[in-house]
């Protein structure tokens, strides 16, 4: 499981919270969780982008000029401070509002920025890889707001206690059909007779930065063969390598998934690592 501790930062970073505010009463709004390392924020335009794309389909106000200053306010404090690796979590929710879920006259959004020291985990994670499982619980199915990273994270809250409580390090979502999506925090690579595979992020499920940094500036490099195609279980445990990724902790390898083990010799994901390691400096 993760744990971070809270690195506190100046108060006029964030918006005071309103016991009215919609994110905490309805889960209406969005969030960012980015990575600070050495200096900088790997991916930051990406993970504004995929903000602002979450703010077109919420139609919250996306004020990129006030997130990006508070943003670099929060980029200098770290880089004052010291610290090499932290995480800078961005809640952005579409404000104080009445009772009932109309959005109506809720106009003046809430930002929120807070900064973690990096989480640790084993080095034999990297090394050796994980041992994940397929959750129980599935992810329900909604065009509208699959692919963004909105606050309505239940499912995913009741599935990460579901493996945790197992001893497991991650775990598998999968949609009602049975199709494999993502894990809890992290999207799934398979590789196959030397292809890469993903699942389709088109009803429900997270658009990872990370993940598109793979299929399109890594599988360029490294001259692979990319395919975002429905996955089953049996794709996963009969495949030659599988990876999990997030902009935070990179790259997974995966050594088991319930009781099937997978092959210990993963090229591919070597490679994809080592390539995310000179660009972004992902270890």
């Amino acid at each position: 499981m993760e744990h971070n501790s809270f690195i506190l930062v100046d108060d006029d970073l964030s918006d005071n919270i309103k016991a009215l505010d919609r994110g905490l009463a309805y889960g209406d709004g969005l969030f960012e969780t980015m990575r600070f390392s050495h200096g900088q924020v790997p991916l930051l335009e990406a993970h504004l982008a995929r903000l602002e794309r979450g703010c077109r389909v919420l139609s919250i106000v996306f004020n990129r000029d006030l997130i990006s200053r508070r943003l670099a306010k929060a980029i200098d404090f770290l880089q004052r401070s010291e610290v090499s690796d932290a995480v800078i979590k961005l809640i952005l929710t579409r404000g104080v509002g009445g009772r009932g879920y109309s959005p109506v006259g809720c106009d003046n959004a809430t930002t929120v920025i807070a900064t973690f020291s990096q989480p640790e985990f084993p080095a034999c994670y990297v090394e050796q890889g994980v041992d994940i499982t397929v959750c129980s619980n599935t992810l329900s199915s909604s065009k509208s707001l699959a692919g963004i990273k909105h606050l309505n994270k239940l499912e995913y809250v009741l599935a990460a206690k579901e493996w945790g409580a197992e001893g497991f390090q991650e775990g598998l979502l999968c949609d009602k059909a049975g199709n494999i999506v993502e894990a809890t925090s992290r999207n799934i690579f398979v590789v196959k007779n030397s292809c890469l595979y993903t699942p389709p992020i088109e009803n429900c499920g997270v658009l990872g930065v990370l993940r598109e940094r793979v299929l399109i500036e890594v599988c360029d490099e490294l001259g692979l063969s990319c395919y975002v195609e429905n996955i089953r279980i049996d794709d996963v445990v009969s495949a030659d390598e599988v990876f999990l990724c997030n902009s935070v902790t990179g790259i997974w390898p995966v050594r088991a998934i319930d009781a099937a083990i997978l092959p210990v010799s993963r090229p591919i994901t070597a490679a994809t690592r080592e390539c995310l390691a000179r660009k972004y400096g992902y270890n």
